[in-house]
């Protein structure tokens, strides 16, 4: 018999450090593609505890208009960071250094080639359930969106912003099956771990009862293998517990 295939994939909640980076970029973008259609954006963000850096150049009609300190307060509020989970978006100190104004003469005519080198890679599959995303990516997306939403139905349950979900599927003679589940959570002081064990495997059983649907060949069973916050206590997260 032919050992299994193990496949992996990730997936970060918006408060997670990676995540607002990301969204931050992506939300100057979208504003600079807004002002004029072929935009020139190349910019960095990091974050650490209260601070953002922001640098780089956005060239674009109006550019000057583009509020950067704003876009990046309203993405931390998007992402749940608020005067209970730190930093909220007033208190950030956000450190700029954007060249911001239109595009040179001649620019704009090679805007529809790459400037820059860039390697990308990804693959799509014949499975219309799952979007056409691979398995393990479509489980670990789905079971993310689902862990968010957990933090305003049960908010005695105390969730933060940032959070992480790491699945394993293996592939065995024509089947496929989650061969483990591990999450970690941002949450409160005093949560209580157990009461956490038991909302993530109640979650996990509906996401794997409806997987046969979108997966032929999918066996919905639990595994052994689901880690809740293993690595131990996750109170102090997102920027405040994370350099990137």
């Amino acid at each position: 018999m032919m050992p299994a295939t193990i496949y992996t994939a990730e997936y970060v909640l918006p408060g997670h450090p990676d995540k607002l980076c990301d969204a931050i970029a992506d939300a100057l973008v979208e504003q600079a593609a807004l002002r004029e259609k072929r935009a020139l954006c190349g910019v960095e963000v990091a974050v650490h505890r209260a601070v953002v850096f922001v640098t780089g150049r956005i060239a674009c009609r109006d550019a000057e208009t583009i509020d950067v300190p704003e876009i990046v307060r309203q993405v931390y509020a998007s992402a749940g960071y608020d005067n209970l989970w730190h930093p909220s978006p007033e208190e950030l100190t956000i450190r700029t250094d954007v060249c911001l104004g239109p595009l040179n003469t001649g620019e704009a005519d090679f805007r529809s080639l790459s400037d820059d080198q860039a390697i990308v890679t990804g693959y799509a599959v014949d499975l219309p359930g799952t979007n056409y995303l691979p398995p393990e990516h479509w489980l670990a997306n789905r079971s993310a969106q689902r862990l968010r939403q957990l933090r305003t139905e049960r908010p005695e349950l105390g969730l933060g912003p940032d959070g992480k979900v790491l699945v394993l599927l293996a592939a065995e003679n024509d089947t496929l099956r989650l061969a483990g589940f591990s999450t970690s959570l941002h949450h409160a002081p005093g949560g209580d771990p157990i009461q956490l064990h038991r909302a993530i495997l109640e979650l996990l059983r509906g996401q794997l009862a409806e997987a046969p649907t979108a997966i032929p060949g999918f066996d919905p069973a639990v595994p052994d293998a689901v880690n809740v916050n293993g690595a131990g206590n996750f109170v102090v997260g997102g920027p405040e517990g994370t350099t990137v």
